[in-house]
């Protein structure tokens, strides 16, 4: 589980998004220039971390009471509305989230256990 709730949500996102770009250089001569701060965070198991990833698509049938617990059990944090990174909202068959390493949150509809339309939203206004 990643701890989203935990931390400063950009410090959590920008991570993510590097340690995702590490998990997919094959190069052995890669080199990563970073800061002894950044040295000392803990940081996910990359295998678990990919064990964490899903991806929804337009079409796919993940069913919305499967998803949502699958945020949940993610470490994704449930509020009200999305502001930040790591969170989550249900609202009836509609699931707004907002993955670490993305640069907006994202709006999923569900019809039934459908996903009928996937797009990212304004989490200033919460307008798609």
């Amino acid at each position: 589980m990643l701890d989203l709730a935990e931390e400063d949500p950009e410090a959590a996102a920008a991570r993510f998004s590097a340690l995702n770009l590490l998990r997919r250089v094959k190069s052995p001569q890669a080199i990563v220039a970073t800061c002894v701060q950044a040295l000392l965070q803990p940081s996910p198991d990359p295998d678990r971390t990919e064990a964490l990833s899903q991806t929804v698509a337009v079409g796919e049938s993940p069913g919305l009471e499967a998803f949502v617990g699958w945020l949940a059990d993610a470490g994704y944090v449930r509020e009200r509305e999305v502001y930040e990174p790591g969170r989550y909202a249900v609202k009836g068959g509609i699931v707004d989230v907002w993955p670490p390493a993305a640069r907006l949150p994202s709006r999923i509809e569900f019809a039934g256990d459908d996903v009928e339309s996937l797009r990212d939203f304004n989490p200033l206004d919460q307008r798609s």
